[in-house]
């Protein structure tokens, strides 16, 4: 099977979702049979259970809102990319990019909203990046002490 690469297509499909068609010209498409099939059984299989659910859109590509029944169908996206675009490419749009955080194991801080006086304010700000945590030790400084002296 002959495939040709449009480079504009390929690279609009990259910059939406991540997925360069280049990687396709490689591929070996005489040896697809069993995998197109299993991906037919597969899609037939969905698209018969999608007939007794409601579309998620409207006409209008409007999202409806989504029901309890919705919520219990659905699948992490770790479980249902790899069915759908292999495990090699699922797996790198899951991992984690640099600089995102994770969800916290238990959380160590809680958001709270707090009036400090504009001297501390332009104190700590001046300090440059990281001022919140200086002033979170300062307090852990002062709760320590205070803890020490109540005891004796």
């Amino acid at each position: 099977m002959k495939i040709e690469l449009d480079p504009v297509k390929s690279e609009r499909n990259t910059k939406l979702r991540s997925l360069p068609f280049d990687r396709a010209v490689d591929f070996d498409w005489e040896d697809m049979e069993l995998g197109l099939s299993a991906f037919v059984k597969q899609t037939e299989e969905r698209l018969s259970d999608m007939k007794n659910h409601l579309p998620l859109t409207n006409e209008e590509g409007e999202v409806r809102e989504l029901t309890p029944e919705d919520f219990k169908r659905a699948r992490p996206a770790r479980e249902v990319l790899p069915e759908i675009l292999g495990a090699e490419l699922a797996a790198e749009l899951i991992k984690r990019k640099p600089g995102k955080r994770g969800a916290q194991k238990r959380p160590k801080k809680e958001p709270v909203t707090v009036r400090y006086s504009l001297d501390v304010l332009n104190y700590f700000r001046s300090t440059g990046p990281g001022w919140q945590t200086r002033i979170d030790a300062a307090l852990k400084d002062w709760v320590a002490q205070h803890r020490q002296g109540s005891e004796s």
